[in-house]
């Protein structure tokens, strides 16, 4: 039952602050909550940094393992990771420029939000890795043991693992901090999830702002059962190389050849050239570059992909994304 009436209460809050508009929904919960979320983030490393074994986390995550470039898995959840942070290929940059000025820079704007959320990561990652270096020098075992774990499973099983180590008031304090940093973060990227959607479907099946989100929030309520039985991590697990992966790949992919390819009046924006009136070094970056790039790491994931033995984890994903796919075919015909 708690698990129960915590998804009913995140849904009833997603929806009363996207079934506004931009400005007075999101844009004003995300203007209050993110600066705080930061403020916490920077605190939380400070406290971090004074505890024994932490700066063998911080060495750790910061120290290079460049025979890892050979693995095609690890560009997957890079490329993922940056696709994902940035909300590129999620159809939420597309879903946001609707209500963006004509006049505002768009390069500039971005190459802002680059270096806040590579500063943000590197925080954030400082801080869950200085907590696993504390573990590991508490319990006296080695660093490697202790992150086995998936990216999903560091952040909700081994670091609250580590707040349990703490005196109980501590643990008190630095355990609501921490889960408090990460139901900002969880719930501003669910309101983005959520705009996407319903503003694709208001501007492609004329639908009113709160039909499409109350839709959009059921449809999501309904998937969450999914995962608050027993195996919810398992799922999460299965899904993560998908929807991080490989999902978002194949979507910048799609995007990039529709988009500098198919799209004329796209292409001779602005933005693709320099002051002088020539094409721009991200016109080409993005062009050819980011497609070479993008190419060999789905190819490469998915030989590594269907190399081994077929799972139910290979069953969950790959169900989920024929699903998905259907669904928006569908979606398209209608429109059609």
């Amino acid at each position: 039952m708690p698990m129960i009436a915590s998804i009913i209460g995140i849904i009833a809050c997603t929806w009363y602050v996207t079934v506004r508009s931009v400005k007075k929904g999101i844009e004003k919960f995300c203007s209050i909550f993110l600066p705080i979320l930061f403020v916490l983030l920077i605190g939380f490393l400070v406290f971090i940094a004074f505890l024994p074994g932490s700066w063998n986390g911080f060495a750790y995550f910061l120290t290079p393992q460049f025979r890892l470039l050979l693995d095609p898995s690890v560009w997957l959840a890079a490329f993922g990771h940056v696709f994902f942070s940035f909300s590129l290929a999620l159809a939420i940059i597309v879903g946001y420029s609707r209500y963006i000025d004509k006049d505002v820079n768009i390069a500039r704007s971005m190459m802002c939000v680059v270096i806040a959320e590579i500063f943000t990561s590197i925080i954030a990652g400082l801080v869950i890795f200085g907590g696993i270096g504390y573990m590991s020098y508490v319990q006296h075992v080695p660093f490697e043991s202790v992150i086995t774990s998936s990216l999903f499973g560091l952040g909700f099983v081994v670091f609250p693992q580590v707040i349990i180590m703490f005196p109980y008031i501590m643990r008190v304090v630095l355990g609501t901090i921490f889960f408090f940093c990460l139901f900002i973060a969880g719930i501003t990227g669910l309101f983005s999830i959520v705009e996407a959607a319903a503003g694709n479907f208001e501007v492609e099946f004329g639908w009113t702002r709160r039909k499409a989100v109350t839709i959009i929030t059921m449809m999501i309520f309904a998937l969450s059962f999914l995962y608050v039985g027993g195996n919810g991590t398992y799922i999460i697990d299965a899904l993560d190389v998908m929807v991080c992966g490989f999902n978002v790949i194949l979507s910048g992919l799609l995007e990039i050849i529709v988009f500098m390819y198919c799209a004329p009046q796209i292409v001779q924006h602005e933005v693709w050239f320099t002051p002088s009136g020539t094409r721009a070094f991200r016109y080409y970056a993005l062009k050819y570059g980011a497609l070479v790039a993008l190419c060999c790491v789905l190819i490469s994931s998915l030989v590594v992909e269907f190399s081994g033995a077929m799972g139910l984890s290979h069953v969950i994903r790959w169900g989920w994304f024929a699903a998905a796919s259907c669904l928006a075919l569908a979606c398209a015909y209608k429109k059609k």
